[in-house]
């Protein structure tokens, strides 16, 4: 896993976590033609969770005020206004701190212990722990992967 430094509270959600995660992986690799194995399997399963903290640069346009100039005409007699619009100075950039999380599952031949295929999802992680909806949309955006590389 990603983040080492978990507290012991976050232990049991973790352990749920993972054995929802290795149950949707099951059902995925089953509706991809996989069947389960008892002893001797011809493909082994590896997962890995990442969450690393990341830097992303934003900027935005940046525009002088407009005003108005009041000036005397001394040969009209009058006050007269002139409107200044406004200009295009540049832009401002900034950096926003974003966590980035990423899941990759490896089949991995037993036999040779060579890997046979990988597959992956990156996402922004914006809380703290992942609800099943997520984690089911993004195993099964992995799995599309392996549907495309069967053909």
């Amino acid at each position: 896993m990603g983040e080492k430094n978990s507290r012991k509270s976050d232990k049991p959600y973790k352990d749920f976590q993972e054995s929802y995660l290795t149950d949707l992986i099951a059902q995925q690799l089953e509706k991809n033609g996989f069947v389960k194995a008892k002893s001797n399997p011809d493909v082994l399963i590896d997962y890995d969770i990442m969450i690393e903290n990341e830097v992303r640069e934003k900027t935005n346009p940046v525009y002088s005020r407009s005003f108005v100039r009041y000036f005397y005409n001394p040969y009209t007699g009058r006050v007269n206004s002139l409107y200044y619009p406004t200009r295009y100075l540049g832009t401002d950039s900034y950096d926003v701190p974003y966590k980035s999380g990423t899941i990759t599952i490896n089949l991995v031949d037993n036999d040779s212990k060579k890997l046979v295929w990988q597959g992956w999802a990156e996402t922004e992680v914006t809380r703290k722990r992942i609800d099943k909806d997520d984690m089911n949309k993004i195993v099964k955006s992995i799995f599309r992967k392996l549907d495309v590389a069967k053909n």
